[in-house]
């Protein structure tokens, strides 16, 4: 069973406007920014300061600062902390429609690497009583790395890439926290599992807890997604039993080196194997929790798959090398070379390509004892996706692929897992027990 000691340490930002010096140092009181005077200009967290003008630009434009006092980009500890105090700004949300549901956000609390929101919820049955047995009038969710912006055919343009037919796709955001975390929640309600009518809710009482992950950008502190492919080749079995991959990469945004989700294809008289990796810091949630739902989410791009062979998306484990980054000698580490273990499929055909929406894997019991194993470990979820074809070792006949959004583009629509756990009941005279320390 994993300790839960979480410390929330803070830092400094440091800005001077004359030479262009911004700068993000780690201390262990609180993160306060100056300007070239000395005039304090941001805190982390304090939210009754004003709200940023554009946190997509403070993330581009802050820097962290290293032990040796060089500059470095932040990292996702860093970016997820930034965004979880401009958001707790909001304070709360009334009663607003989001697609299919009423929400609204009673508070929300900043915590580690992200926030704790408290909701209601509404569909046109009324209002939804949460948790196993319907009582629960508030639930608490918390989401690591939030996100701060939603994708907009009118909003602004921060990655494209081309496909292999020379056609660009571009991603266009809309930077707004309100809204953005009012989609979010909209999204983890319609895939929750828990929800009845309100015939049996207690007034006031609050949920045990769900909790939605999503992976780090670069440069990552904790978890990382991205691909490792075979590179082409003449013969199907040599490519699929392949130790070691031609490239990897974790890092895209888009561009020539565009990340696929996978890929089957046979083109040219060759063969190509790719295969996509996605992890999430699960350390939020207690060892000692029961994992009762669990659902993946990737989401569309705009660009159609390709399903020539009918197969599947089959979500499968994962055991790269390095929490943080991939490298080819994870390209044999998505489960077993042959036939893994599928927590979760998707027919190919009827994945929506539709920019920004969501593709949804329910995972089986196995993969909820694979969170919970996980969990009592290191607290990081690592899961792989491969193509049937991959999967079965069945060679395909022309092309097989699926294109999805990734950590690295920045702004909104990142893979997501959604848990529905319960509180464990650990004794307290336990070493384990958890305990939370928040500075």
């Amino acid at each position: 069973m994993r300790n839960q000691v979480f410390v929330f340490t803070t830092g400094v930002i440091v800005i001077v406007l004359g030479f262009l010096f911004i700068g993000w140092v780690q201390e262990e009181t609180e993160t306060v920014g100056f300007d070239s005077v000395g005039a304090q200009v941001y805190e982390v967290c304090d939210i009754t300061k004003a709200k940023r003008v554009s946190i997509i630009d403070d993330l581009n434009n802050f820097k962290g600062k290293n032990a040796d006092g060089s500059l470095r980009s932040l990292n996702a500890k860093e970016v997820a902390d930034l965004k979880g105090c401009e958001i707790a700004k909001l304070g709360s949300v009334p009663r607003t429609t989001v697609g299919n549901y009423d929400i609204e956000i009673t508070s929300i609390e900043k915590k580690e690497k992200g926030i704790t929101v408290y909701v209601r919820a509404w569909d046109a049955n009324g209002q939804i009583g949460f948790g196993k047995d319907g009582t629960v009038d508030i639930e608490r969710v918390n989401i690591m790395n939030p996100p701060i912006a939603y994708i907009d055919p009118n909003g602004i343009v921060i990655s494209e890439y081309a496909d292999e037919a020379g056609n660009i796709y571009q991603k266009k955001v809309i930077e707004d926290p309100k809204e953005a975390l009012l989609r979010d929640l909209a999204h983890t309600i319609s895939v929750k599992k828990q929800k009845h009518d309100s015939s049996k809710i207690v007034q006031g009482k609050i949920g045990s807890t769900t909790t939605t992950l999503n992976p780090d950008a670069n440069p990552e502190t904790s978890s990382v997604d991205g691909q490792v492919n075979s590179g082409e080749g003449a013969t199907w079995d040599t490519q699929h039993d392949l130790l070691t991959g031609a490239s990897a990469n974790d890092t895209s945004t888009g561009g020539a080196d565009t990340v696929r989700l996978m890929v089957t294809t046979l083109g040219g008289g060759n063969y190509l194997i790719v295969r996509g990796f996605v992890l999430f810091d699960g350390s939020a949630i207690s060892g000692a929790d029961t994992i009762d739902t669990a659902v993946l989410s990737f989401f569309g791009t705009g660009e159609a798959e390709v399903s020539d062979d009918a197969g599947d998306i089959d979500i499968v484990d994962a055991t790269p090398a390095s929490n943080t980054g991939l490298i080819t000698a994870d390209f044999d580490q998505a489960g077993a070379v042959d036939n893994p273990t599928v927590y979760a499929s998707l027919l190919l055909s009827t994945w929506d390509q539709t920019d920004g929406t969501a593709n949804d894997f329910t995972l089986d019991a196995a993969g909820e004892a694979k969170i919970a194993t996980a969990l009592d470990g290191d607290g990081i979820l690592k899961f792989g996706v491969r193509s049937s074809r991959d999967s079965d070792d069945t060679a395909p006949t022309i092309e097989n692929k699926v294109q999805s959004y990734w950590a690295d583009q920045t702004g909104a629509s990142i893979p997501k897992l959604v848990i529905e756990h319960t509180a464990g009941v650990v004794p307290v005279d336990d070493p384990s027990s958890p305990m939370i320390i928040i500075n």
